[in-house]
């Protein structure tokens, strides 16, 4: 019997659920160790690296590299490559960009072939970042991108040719996703009627909450019992709460849930504002929940949504 294949994948930080975090637990917590042995690298931030060990049962190894602009990011390249060396692994695989810059020099150094995975249109990705992408490319075996948007936004900015790509779409768990009952509206204590809009995402910059706030300052002029569902947790949460506050119980900040799932399936809308997305996993969660979603236009989306199951607005148009 053949031993299973040791792969380890390489992410710059592990700080927050967001979108690949979660791709990558449900992942991990499925494949079959008989045939690949994978291994969770972070190099740097790590808060809930014992949190993911816990979940996925995956061995994980945080390198503490802080830089790759510098000549930490050299160190941090031979860090990766040692890793692989005692590992035996047989392939790399990087996530974002600092992973993206170091993991095709460490693949070199300890002569492993690496795959570089894109999850979003390279929107962290500064023009210093592309510049030194595109040499560093030439070392990829090949890429995976989460949708054709991704695919041709990194032929733009990097020029990667499309053919050496393969496009692997999200999927989503049928088991867990579907309509149903829900409990929500007597857990906030709110009346069986009463209209609910759902946003789930990290808060951060780039999924644009402000537009869902302006959104709902429209809406409840309309229907004044609207309410707005805030689920997750980031760096723009206290922000937005002080912004959200002129419209006091119409907006409620739920933090990171759990139960998703049995969230989706009390609300009547999902809502999400990105300026740039990948392939979401919401979105897909959604319509395993046979909920409709009002989303907009940008990256994936384009290719998940149809007029069937939602509409499609452009960014920063709240009143579309």
């Amino acid at each position: 019997m053949m031993s299973p294949l040791t792969v380890v994948l390489l992410m710059d930080e592990l700080e927050e659920w967001s979108g690949t975090e979660v791709h990558l637990r449900r992942l991990l917590s499925s494949i079959d160790p008989s045939r690949v042995a994978p291994v969770l690298a972070i190099l740097g931030r790590d808060r809930l690296l014992h949190e993911f060990t816990e979940a996925t049962g995956v061995p994980t190894r945080s390198l503490g590299v802080r830089s790759v602009m510098s000549l930490e990011g050299l160190r941090g390249a031979r860090k990766v490559a040692r890793l692989l060396e005692d590992e035996g692994a047989r392939l790399l695989v990087t996530y974002h960009t600092a992973a993206d810059l170091i993991g095709p020099v460490a693949g070199r150094l300890a002569n492993v072939p690496v795959i570089s995975s894109r999850r979003d249109e390279g929107f962290t990705k500064k023009p210093v970042h592309v510049a030194l992408q595109r040499p560093l490319n030439r070392l990829l075996a090949g890429m995976i991108t989460v949708s054709n948007k991704v695919r041709r936004a990194v032929q733009a900015s990097e020029g990667y040719p499309p053919e050496r790509s393969q496009v692997i779409w999200n999927g989503e768990d049928l088991t867990r996703f579907s309509p149903g009952p829900s409990e929500l509206r007597e857990e906030l204590g709110l009346e069986q009627d009463t209209p609910l809009v759902a946003s789930v995402s990290l808060l951060s910059p780039i999924k644009d909450h402000d537009t869902q706030l302006g959104a709902m300052e429209i809406l409840v002029k309309r229907e004044p019992r609207a309410t707005l569902l805030v689920v997750g947790d980031g760096p723009e949460r206290a922000r937005l709460e002080a912004a959200a506050a002129p419209l006091g119980e119409r907006v409620r900040f739920l933090g990171h849930r759990d139960d998703i799932p049995e969230l989706l399936r009390g609300v009547d809308v999902l809502i999400q504002t990105s300026l740039s997305e990948g392939f979401s996993n919401t979105i897909l969660q959604a319509m395993a929940t046979a909920l409709p979603v009002v989303v907009t236009a940008v990256g994936g989306n384009v290719e998940l949504v149809t007029a069937e199951i939602g509409h499609l607005v452009d960014r920063r148009a709240p009143d579309q």
